[in-house]
């Protein structure tokens, strides 16, 4: 079993800093279904194990915290075991590295957090991003620690990015409260409800790739399936009604512009204008006029499960 495989192991027998984020529900890559998955289930989907993030990670990990150490002065030491919060064993912290030593020695002891940023990752350098910022006041939770220094590595820029933070207490308050109602979760093996995010949605995909063929399931007397069921003909129901009114707003609005290009309002501005001229590949024409070299191209395409609800018109 190779470090990365041991490490998703591991997270699966507490809470740790990486959780933090999905428990409060600012994590955009992950949902808090999926954590209990992993939590009380054991379940680690093969795209964890074999995810590039975190397996560049954690080899360019050394040479980031050297760096660090330069550009600093600071001096840095790995943490070889993981560390247990002293009143709730569940909680635990496998720090990146500890800060040994500091100007102000007042301050004491840090952790540092590292992180790589991707070329194509916008958040801004000034600030750490919501879903790191809970890792590391999770880790000061679990060190007692005053302070962390979150130090990210911009493969664009090729640059470091160095910012310090200070122990939050109502912050880490409701951290371990919301870490303590998740762990009771999965302690009495009682799922979450799904969410509306984007990462609830995928992990879903992925969880349920296949479908059982000919497999049908009676939901007339599951009452979730048929409350749920309901709203959604409800919110269907009202989104078409808005997309009509928007429509005719926008309709009224071009009455109004006519052959203007842009018009001013109180607090808006209405631009209506043809955009340059663009070139867009024939592709039915060069299949008539190339037919066995387009096949030559043609490749399978794997397609997955879609899900759709259709309404009985008398029901709606």
């Amino acid at each position: 079993m190779d470090d990365i495989a041991k490490w998703l192991l591991e997270r699966t027998k507490g809470i740790g800093g990486s959780d933090a984020s999905i428990i409060l529900g600012i994590n955009p890559w992950r949902s808090k279904l999926q954590l209990y998955k992993e939590k009380a289930e054991g379940l680690i989907l093969k795209e964890n194990e074999d995810n590039p993030n975190l397996v560049w990670g954690h080899i360019l990990e050394p040479v980031i915290a050297e760096q660090y150490q330069k550009e600093t002065g600071r001096v840095v030491a790995s943490v070889p075991r993981q560390l247990i919060h002293k009143a709730y064993s569940h909680i635990h912290a496998n720090v990146d590295r500890l800060i040994l030593d500091y100007n102000d020695e007042k301050r004491g002891f840090g952790v540092l957090e590292i992180k790589t940023k991707g070329a194509f990752i916008n958040w801004n350098d000034d600030e750490i991003p919501p879903y790191y910022y809970s890792q590391i006041q999770h880790y000061l939770s679990v060190t007692g620690y005053s302070w962390g220094s979150f130090c990210a590595f911009d493969l664009g820029k090729k640059k470091l990015i160095i910012l310090d933070v200070d122990r939050d207490e109502d912050y880490i308050d409701n951290l371990i409260k919301e870490e303590n109602k998740f762990w009771d979760l999965v302690i009495n093996k009682t799922p979450p409800e799904p969410d509306s995010s984007k990462a609830c949605e995928e992990f879903l995909k992925n969880l349920y790739e296949k479908e059982v063929k000919g497999k049908e399931l009676d939901l007339t007397i599951n009452k979730e399936a048929n409350e749920r069921a309901l709203i959604l003909s409800i919110v269907r129901q009202q989104i078409k009604e808005l997309k009509e009114k928007e429509s005719y707003c926008e309709n009224v609005l071009m009455s109004i512009m006519g052959d203007a290009e842009v018009g001013i309002g109180n607090g808006y501005k209405i631009t209506w204008k043809k955009p340059k001229d663009s070139l867009k590949f024939d592709e039915d024409q060069f299949m008539i006029n190339h037919k066995n070299l387009y096949k030559q191209y043609l490749k399978p395409k794997e397609n997955t499960r879609r899900f759709t609800v259709r309404f009985n018109k008398e029901k709606c």
